[in-house]
């Protein structure tokens, strides 16, 4: 249920509500009154403090961010839990430090060069757009393929990997690559909606084609992007098929 905002102070999770309102959350159906109510500004969707909590901590630990809002989500719309509501959750400080790592892979990529040792963070466009990846910390500068791991020589300007063992494996399995993060993809049941599961990649793409649907950090409706593809997904050979509330049944 969603509950109109109420002019009130500034303090406590309840600040849209007047304290005698009752509203139901949106995990547990509970009928619970406003000094536990936790409301997402974006979408003004409501839920009680600890199906909150334990929403948010499920999902980081499933290395989800951003992370959706759980009535969002089974609608196929668009809401985020924001930071601001996450501090107020008192979280472990595990999932705080999660928290940290994913937003941080969101925008890069963590990296050990294989010549010096360091772990390094590279951007993330960067590292998706470029099969050659150079260590930003000086000395260093060492070139190698993202894919094949070789060492790229000053005067290798051009280079073909010529270790294709896991491309030869991945077609002969029908495995596909993420169309975001390139890390490989093996579907073992369920539909062909993928969903990447690599800390700071947020892409859903198609199993059967391998192309993306949708990359949800840059907003978007699940749900629609699901049904778009699927109409016109030209290797699927029975066309759209989806369930209530976007999730894909195509198999």
């Amino acid at each position: 249920m969603v509950l109109p905002p109420e002019e009130s102070s500034s303090t406590g999770p309840s600040t849209s509500f007047s304290r005698s309102s009752a509203f139901e959350c949106g995990i547990c159906g509970d009928q619970l009154l406003a000094p536990e109510a936790m409301r997402i500004p974006v979408c003004q969707h409501t839920f009680c403090g600890e199906c909150l909590r334990t929403y948010t901590s499920m999902k980081l630990r499933e290395q989800r961010y951003p992370i959706a809002c759980p009535s969002c989500l089974a609608d196929g719309e668009v809401g985020g839990i924001e930071h601001e509501i996450i501090e107020k959750l008192n979280l472990q400080s595990k999932d705080m430090d999660k928290l940290m790592e994913l937003q941080m892979s969101v925008h890069a990529v963590s990296l050990n060069c294989p010549s010096c040792k360091k772990s390094m963070h590279v951007d993330r466009q960067d590292y998706v757009a470029n099969n050659i990846l150079t260590c930003p910390l000086p000395p260093c500068q060492y070139k190698w393929c993202r894919d094949c791991e070789m060492e790229i020589g000053l005067l290798n300007t051009e280079h073909h990997c010529k270790n294709k063992k896991l491309d030869r494996l991945m077609r002969r399995k029908g495995w596909k690559y993420c169309p975001g993060c390139r890390t490989p993809i093996q579907k073992e049941s369920g539909c062909n909606h993928m969903a990447c599961g690599s800390p700071g990649c947020n892409v859903h793409f198609c199993y059967k084609c391998g192309d993306l649907i949708v990359d949800t950090s840059t907003g978007g409706n699940l749900g629609l992007a699901i049904g778009a593809h699927y109409t016109n997904c030209k290797q699927y050979e029975h066309r759209l098929v989806t369930l209530a509330r976007g999730y894909c049944a195509v198999q």
